[in-house]
């Protein structure tokens, strides 16, 4: 007589290693997925922030360059490369929107207006910005901006210092993949350098500006925001405004 237990055996045995590798497989692929896409998105986290890292090397390393031309008298012209590795930059840059106010003794007030120029790298996302300008650089993105490298501002004592420099440059985007030669030469004839005597005060406004918030930052942190005051009209004023043409 035929035994139909055994046959109910094997059969609940198919049926669980089937279930087992329906259930083993089903984890696999979910597995699969859920890495896909919280670990591409993680990938292109780091990608990103790994390429705004190379950015800002790039950037303070040919900022360093560059402020030779406004730190020696000597230097009229400096070269370098750019090799940012993933996004671009822009020479279209319009920079910020600079006005300068001495305040002298006997109420006479001189002003001198700037707009710095510069280059700005856009990295592939389109929202964070690292940008070269009046000697500076900024870094920003959709929640604010930052200075990383601050400009050449100081009141101490008896005497403020404010160097800036104004690039002027051809409207041009460069692939930051390739390296970029640029050449930062000063045109002399149009390069300032003006001294004031008995000055009570020096305040710096910032006008149009992408990094607006960085740089009232920064004027209130070296006491151009209405701080730097001198007593008794005694104060001297340096401001020094170097314009460049940068090829490339």
């Amino acid at each position: 007589m035929f035994d139909r237990t055994i046959t109910h055996d094997c059969e609940d045995r198919a049926v669980s290693e089937v279930l087992a590798f329906i259930l083993v497989f089903t984890i696999i692929i979910g597995s699969v997925t859920m890495v896909s896409v919280f670990g591409m998105q993680s990938l292109t986290s780091y990608q990103e922030g790994e390429q705004l890292r190379n950015a800002e090397r790039a950037m303070d390393a040919l900022s360093d360059n560059f402020n030779d031309v406004v730190r020696y008298d000597g230097v009229t012209a400096r070269a370098g490369e750019l090799n940012l590795r993933g996004g671009s930059v822009s020479t279209a840059h319009k920079g910020t929107e600079l006005t300068v106010f001495v305040n002298d003794s006997t109420n006479v007030i001189n002003r001198t207006d700037v707009t710095t120029g510069g280059l700005v790298y856009e990295a592939g996302s389109g929202t964070d910005t690292i940008a070269y300008e009046g000697s500076a650089i900024f870094r920003g993105d959709h929640t604010g901006n930052v200075a990383l490298e601050e400009p050449m501002l100081r009141c101490r004592d008896d005497t403020a210092v404010i160097s800036l420099l104004v690039i002027d440059a051809e409207p041009r985007t460069l692939q930051s993949s390739e390296i970029n030669q640029l050449r930062l030469t000063e045109n002399t004839s149009k390069t300032t350098r003006r001294t004031y005597t008995g000055v009570d005060e020096v305040t710096v406004d910032v006008g149009n500006s992408e990094y607006k918030m960085a740089w009232e930052r920064t004027l209130e942190e070296r006491g151009f925001d209405g701080e730097c005051t001198f007593s008794g009209g005694d104060g001297r004023v340096t401001i020094h405004v170097v314009y460049a043409d940068l090829e490339y």
